[in-house]
């Protein structure tokens, strides 16, 4: 009778024992995911106001690059409305890259749209650097170009929103 008395408080410390290291891992597996998750939305908060921060640092850059698109023909905004690669279009710009070339890496580490249509914006200003004339353009580069006021708008329409944040 001691024997079976011995057993079974050996099998129900032992169980209890399983029981209790079970709850004690379930309990410090919720913690970690909870830490986790709180890590996860700070340096989503970081990063989201990093992408503002950046965004507004280049729209300086970029409002004078769109400037310069501006001023040098009217008829500039009637091409990029999607029509047909122009007869004749020769233009002379002096894009600056200056703020851009300063903070292209940095913006690598971050997944947002409006650092994409930073991207994708600074490559057409490049693809109208590159050339003096629209003619010169191959199909995909134009229609790439065509895009053009379409990202300034969203970039502004992004700009504006972070002003009220700020």
């Amino acid at each position: 009778m001691q024997i079976a008395a011995i057993v079974i408080a050996a099998v129900a410390g032992l169980a209890g024992a399983l029981l209790g290291s079970f709850a004690s891992y379930k309990v410090v597996e919720k913690l970690l995911v909870e830490q986790r998750n709180l890590v996860k939305t700070e340096q989503e908060k970081r990063d989201e106001l990093a992408i503002k921060i950046v965004t507004k640092y280049l729209w300086h850059e970029i409002d004078y690059n769109r400037a310069m698109l501006e001023d040098k023909d009217q008829a500039l905004s009637a091409i990029f409305q999607g029509k047909e690669k122009p007869k004749q279009y020769s233009y002379q710009t002096n894009f600056k890259f200056e703020e851009y070339n300063k903070v292209k890496y940095e913006l690598l580490k971050y997944n947002s749209s409006i650092i994409k249509d930073i991207f994708d914006l600074y490559d057409i200003f490049l693809t109208l650097y590159k050339y003096n004339d629209l003619r010169e353009l191959s199909r995909e580069e134009y229609c790439k170009v065509c895009n053009l006021f379409t990202l300034l708008e969203r970039i502004k329409r992004s700009v504006t929103q972070e002003e009220k944040i700020f």
